[in-house]
């Protein structure tokens, strides 16, 4: 059998213990840069948005239509109606 001395276990507990924190500091970091791609994401979302309506509101004055129906077009029967 293998006993092992008191200094022994110490010493396994303290690397143990140095081993947890460091793994728990690791998850905290990993956490904030997630945290932070998120926020970035977020505002890259929201500047796209808002530069699309923009845009829209550019087009729509210009006499653009926009998405038109499957179902009535304004020009005749639609898409839809072709297949009845």
């Amino acid at each position: 059998m293998c006993f092992r001395s008191q200094a022994q276990k110490q010493a396994e507990a303290a690397a143990n213990q140095q081993s947890a924190e460091s793994r728990a500091a690791a998850e905290l970091e990993r956490q904030r840069v997630v945290q932070q791609r998120a926020e970035q994401k977020s505002k890259d979302i929201e500047g796209a948005l808002s530069r699309r309506s923009m845009n829209q509101g550019r087009r729509g004055s210009s006499g653009s239509r926009g998405r038109r129906s499957l179902y009535s077009a304004n020009t005749g029967a639609g898409f839809i109606s072709r297949f009845d």
